[in-house]
């Protein structure tokens, strides 16, 4: 059968030729439709798996009256006929000598105004207006009502979904006629659990809308563009590719680093049609090169007009003028400092294990091992490399293009997607001074796709033991790879500030516990290996400073958290039955009145028992089963001016003891 070198596509005259000797009947409908069908069931399976992350984290879809959310105000201000929120700011805060002040703001730098950009007695948003003007405005010209945040979130990531796996399915119809259906399913799986996107649904705010926007409309930039200028040319399809790629900049300003993939786009065509010479052929260049550069240089220039008609500056996003937890005036951006730690962040910082559901975390990252920045301050963050290890195929692509594995045009087009990929890892490294998981998610679609290609080219290898190789290698990288994606969509970004940020344990318990209890054969395992009970985890309401994981398996020295009249539960997972002491340091703390007196309750097995707290080591006996057992542990306080919430007690270097 032969195949076109340029395209991969197969040669239908010959394939007619071999077809009219044989006797085998026509495909039936399954064998036509089946990449189709399995494509879509992963699509409304994820779909719904997104929707239940957004519902599972307590967001509710309240559509009609008022919503005060940032997008929402954004988009009232659009509609009253200007570019700021409908928000008035205080007159408190306007009075201050130095607004932008932590120090001097932080009566109004809450959840209301903070993250704000103040600028000349009016709130705007340093975020794009793209949400806005995309869904938000015509959601509401369709007088629905306003649209909840959260509802946005998934909207965009469905979104983004979709056209991932439309660009998937071409590349895959146009080069790979022969790959297998699972592997198709497989790669669709990882585009799914793996491009940050369900992570993005847990937090469901100002922040992830942002992102999940420019996602959406940087993977319908790249669909259109691959189906429109990959093989047949095809105009309309160009012109709304450079479209979404301009939208996409104008959620996120980084994202105008994609006028490269324009550009290579543009490079393809003309090598193809080869029109001449400018001076002979003027019109032919314009006709190739107004679909792919027209739209998108459009949408760059009414961004810079925004800004200019905002702060001044067609290049001031607002970034210096915002309500933060640090002077955004005095603090560096744009800092070549922030490039290593940065890229270690991104790239490299492993991802947790822990005996205590969902397994696999993203936790407050440590320091940098060769040091950070004083300003530096990075968040929940997991290396790309680690957290998704079919990636690092990227590394493989010189080797496609040396061995010439794959057709020309995807060869350049995949080269295109993971250089832009690679340039947003360093500029989102090198812009702000910290690292955080959700914009990952700038740059992780766009290397997964070289990567995924990558991988069914070797998996095409005429080498036997190479060619199952990869696909048994492969194949282990998505799946973990897509694991790790669910898992931490589950703990949220920050596991143990439920008050902050939901998490499905605070959000959902009840879904939280039957997950727990459903997949407790895998840590109770682990246990019988060792031969004692480990204590997993400490869930507090009021926060915990350190994670039992991988490092403090059966110790907890490390654990330092409070007991307030908010149940904190702990959870121990033991090899059997019998007997232990849960052991620990108590003292007062922070929040216990002066002369008031402690008392410590804790409930196992549906029996609830107190005593007098007398600080110094306590003991608590536990009658513990097999699996997963959890402990609630309380604390109230009683005297004239006990109080009724707080830190009352403090609790250190907890472990279990016979």
């Amino acid at each position: 059968m032969a195949v076109d070198s340029n395209t991969g596509s197969i040669d239908s005259s010959v394939e007619e030729v071999s077809r009219s000797g044989t006797s085998e009947p026509p495909p039936g409908w399954w064998e036509r439709n089946r990449n189709r069908c399995s494509l879509l069931i992963v699509y409304v399976v994820s779909s719904l798996f997104y929707l239940w992350t957004v519902a599972s984290s307590g967001y509710k879809f309240t559509f009609g009256g008022a919503q005060n959310d940032d997008y929402n105000l954004l988009t009232d201000g659009f509609l009253h006929g200007h570019l700021s929120l409908q928000l008035v700011p205080p007159a408190g805060l306007l009075a201050l000598k130095d607004p932008y002040d932590p120090g001097q703001n932080h009566p109004w730098n809450n959840a209301i105004y903070h993250d704000l950009v103040l600028y000349h007695g009016h709130f705007f948003l340093t975020w794009g207006p793209a949400p806005a003007l995309t869904l938000f405005l015509p959601w509401r010209i369709l007088h629905v009502g306003a649209m909840p945040e959260s509802f946005a979130v998934w909207i965009f990531c469905v979104a983004a979904l979709g056209f991932s796996i439309l660009l998937l399915k071409y590349l895959v119809d146009r080069y790979f006629p022969r790959l297998r259906t699972w592997q198709l399913v497989l790669a669709s799986i990882a585009l799914a659990g793996s491009d940050i996107a369900v992570f993005l649904l847990r937090s469901g705010r100002v922040y992830e809308v942002a992102v999940a926007c420019s996602l959406c409309w940087s993977m319908a930039g790249a669909y259109f563009l691959a189906s429109g200028g990959l093989g047949r040319r095809r105009p309309w399809r160009l012109a709304v590719g450079s479209l979404a790629i301009g939208l996409a900049t104008a959620g996120r300003e980084d994202y105008i680093l994609l006028g490269l993939l324009l550009l290579l786009v543009f490079v393809l065509v003309w090598r193809r049609e080869r029109p001449g010479p400018a001076r002979e052929h003027p019109g032919a260049w314009l006709r190739l090169a107004a679909p792919v550069v027209g739209p998108f240089a459009l949408v760059v220039v009414l961004l810079f007009a925004y800004n200019y008609a905002r702060f001044g500056s067609p290049l001031q996003f607002g970034e210096r003028y915002q309500l933060a937890g640090v002077n955004q005036e005095i603090t560096p951006f744009y800092q070549l400092s922030y490039v290593a730690p940065g890229l270690y962040y991104y790239l490299i910082d492993p991802i947790r294990f822990s005996l205590a559901f969902p397994y696999l975390f993203l936790s407050p990252p440590p320091l940098f091992p060769f040091g950070v920045p004083k300003v530096y301050s990075p968040e929940t963050v997991g290396g790309i490399l680690t957290t998704t290890p079919i990636v690092l195929l990227v590394f493989s692509i010189p080797f496609v293009l040396r061995r010439r594995r794959l057709p020309s045009e995807l060869a350049w087009f995949i080269t295109g997607l993971a250089a832009c990929g690679a340039i947003l890892v360093f500029t989102v490294a090198f812009s702000i001074p910290g690292s955080t998981y959700r914009y990952e998610a700038d740059f992780a679609s766009l290397l997964l796709f070289p990567a995924l290609i990558c991988w069914f080219a070797f998996s095409g290898s005429a080498h036997r033991l190479r060619r199952r190789l990869a696909k048994v290698l492969g194949s282990i990288a998505v799946l973990f790879g897509a694991l790790v994606g669910v898992a931490v969509s589950t703990s949220g970004y920050f596991a143990y500030e439920p008050s902050a940020y939901p998490n499905l344990e605070s959000s959902d318990p009840g879904s939280y516990w039957r997950l727990d209890r459903l997949t407790s054969p895998i840590p109770t395992f682990v246990t019988m290996l060792l031969g004692h009970p480990v204590l997993t985890t400490v869930y507090d309401p009021e926060g915990v400073s350190a994670q039992v994981g991988y490092s403090t398996i059966g110790a907890g020295n490390n654990l330092f958290f409070y007991l307030s009249p908010s149940r904190t539960s702990v959870e121990v997972v033991s090899p059997g039955s019998g007997n232990w002491l849960l052991s620990g340091g108590y003292g007062p703390g922070p929040a216990l009145p002066k002369g008031a007196q402690v008392v410590v309750h804790y409930a196992e097995n549906n029996t609830t028992r107190s005593f007098l707290l007398r600080p110094g080591v306590v003991s608590i006996p536990l009658h513990l089963h097999l699996g997963v057992n959890r402990v609630d542990i309380w604390a109230t306080a009683r005297g004239s001016a006990a109080a009724s919430s707080g830190p009352l007690v403090q609790v250190y270097r907890l472990y279990l003891a016979r």
